[in-house]
């Protein structure tokens, strides 16, 4: 089924839900499920559904948690991988939209500019690039959090001058080809530590350029053999909750043993990595400066960056960059990476008006600020009638909150339905007072740049950033109760058209 149906101008629904990526697919399915009487549509800025997992085209791009809780719990994922390459989840996902209907509901080339919503109606108005307007009750975004405008690239004195290339993951040509190419890669995170050792495959030589080490932990690509024996005696549905049931536990178990003892930890995280590499590498280039979680921990597939390095085909560089020359990079200690190509794997930019994208919104004619607002049961801000948002965990799969909150909002949705209520608003409260910089559980480069333009958490409940534990999250969702002093009810019957 064709995702790129034309919108009819003027349209209504119950529920708009904007990005068609992980969170957007299961906002469609927990709206099937618990709200079949409401009409609902997808609206999908790019040309094609997945978000994420369509823009990242970098060779090597693949998942960065393990497959059993990145899929999602109502379609199995059943490939046989703990990690995936990026082109088996753009299949995984384009299946589950077709084998749950949710497809007819995509508007895919649908970029969202403007949102304004009307008390006095209940209503949203959005209107897109093309100039299409549509109109909704309730709004659900599921646009992420960064900017997909090709990455944060800071400006180095000389690259201008550079006689190379110089390329960006999120605009990865797919024309390119490392073959005899000497490379450097700038960046220690996830993108660079999963591309270097696929260029170093072809490249002359690759060398990870990174400014302060990152933690790495080795992660097997393939399904345990208790995995793979449990799926031939178990049936598929008791094998899929078994192995995911594992997958969260350990996850959970893991963080909060890094958490009780960082120290150890630490140790452990550089001990691992060291004894996977030749002696002659230096142990500075993976002691990082702080501790594990603090920023996400990286993991390596099956050690391959660690093999990359040991083989000579890769190598690592910990320095800073003095300037780009025309043929490469001179370093603060004095040193040159001569270089064919270099990769700006340095990260994004978080939105300019988290978690409303580069939406301009108004409510009752007055401008959406999102430093104003506080973050309400870590899915609505303060002052915002009739929305939610989705945001996943930093230390588990994005998917596993994902499904958390779209559930929860749906239930909402029949609460409302149940009680007569057509307007829902979190309302801040006097004595809850703004927690420094208490927008995300890291303290990685793109939140702290970004810091000052989020929405801000509280110091008490319901406006405390979510808990990153996903057992105690469900528990707690599952049994909280939608009546809250802090989220204000309007009775009425919401409006049907615009």
């Amino acid at each position: 089924m064709s995702l790129h149906r034309a919108a009819d101008s003027g349209q209504h629904f119950d529920v708009l839900v904007v990005g068609a990526g992980i969170s957007g697919i299961a906002a469609g399915f927990y709206l099937q499920k618990h709200c079949p009487h409401k009409t609902y549509a997808i609206l999908e800025s790019r040309e094609a559904i997945g978000g994420t997992w369509d823009l990242w085209r970098y060779p090597g791009c693949r998942s960065d948690s393990d497959m059993y809780t990145f899929g999602f719990s109502f379609k199995p994922w059943e490939k046989g991988l703990n990690i995936s390459p990026a082109k088996q989840i753009r299949a995984y996902l384009h299946e589950t939209v077709q084998e749950t209907g949710i497809a007819r509901h995509i508007l895919c080339s649908q970029h969202v500019k403007h949102a304004a919503f009307s008390s006095s109606e209940a209503l949203w108005r959005l209107q897109t690039v093309a100039g299409d307007c549509f109109s909704c009750n309730y709004l659900l975004i599921c646009g992420g959090y960064y900017k997909y405008d090709g990455g944060f690239v800071p400006k180095w004195p000389g690259m201008d001058g550079f006689q190379g290339k110089i390329l960006r993951p999120m605009a990865w040509p797919s024309d390119f080809d490392a073959s005899g190419q000497k490379m450097v890669v700038i960046g220690s995170g996830a993108t660079a530590a999963s591309m270097v050792p696929v260029l170093a495959r072809h490249a002359k030589h690759v060398t990870m350029l990174q400014r302060s080490p990152g933690y790495m932990s080795s992660v097997a690509s393939a399904e345990s053999r208790s995995s793979t024996l449990l799926r031939a005696v178990a049936p598929g549905g008791v094998a899929h909750f078994m192995i995911r049931s594992y997958w969260i536990f350990s996850r959970v178990w893991q963080f909060w043993a890094v958490k009780a003892a960082p120290g150890l930890a630490s140790r452990l995280l550089i001990w691992e990595a060291m004894w996977q590499l030749p002696a002659e590498v230096s142990r500075e280039h993976f002691t990082p400066r702080y501790a594990p979680w603090d920023q996400r921990v990286c993991g390596v597939t099956d050690g391959d960056l660690f093999k990359a390095i040991s083989s000579g085909a890769a190598s690592v560089v910990t320095d800073t960059i003095k300037e780009f020359t025309d043929t490469g990079l001179l370093l603060s200690s004095g040193k040159r990476l001569e270089a064919d190509v270099i990769v700006a794997a340095t990260g994004f930019n978080f939105q300019s008006n988290f978690p409303m994208s580069d939406m301009e919104v108004t409510i009752d004619g007055q401008a959406y600020d999102a430093s104003q607002t506080l973050l309400h049961r870590g899915m609505m801000l303060s002052g915002v009638p009739n929305f939610a948002f989705v945001l996943g965990y930093t230390n588990a799969s994005w998917t596993l909150r994902a499904e958390l909150v779209c559930e929860r909002f749906c239930k909402l949705l029949r609460h409302m339905d149940a009680k007569g209520y057509a307007q829902f608003r979190p309302v801040r409260d006097s004595n809850v007072e703004e927690m420094p910089g208490g927008f995300g559980a890291l303290n990685s480069g793109y939140i702290e740049r970004a810091r000052g333009q989020l929405p801000k958490a509280g110091s008490k409940s319901p406006w405390k950033a979510h808990p990153e534990n996903y057992i105690k999250e469900q528990w707690f969702m599952n049994r909280l109760p939608f009546e809250d002093k802090c989220l204000e009810f309007v009775p009425g019957r919401p409006r049907s058209k615009m």
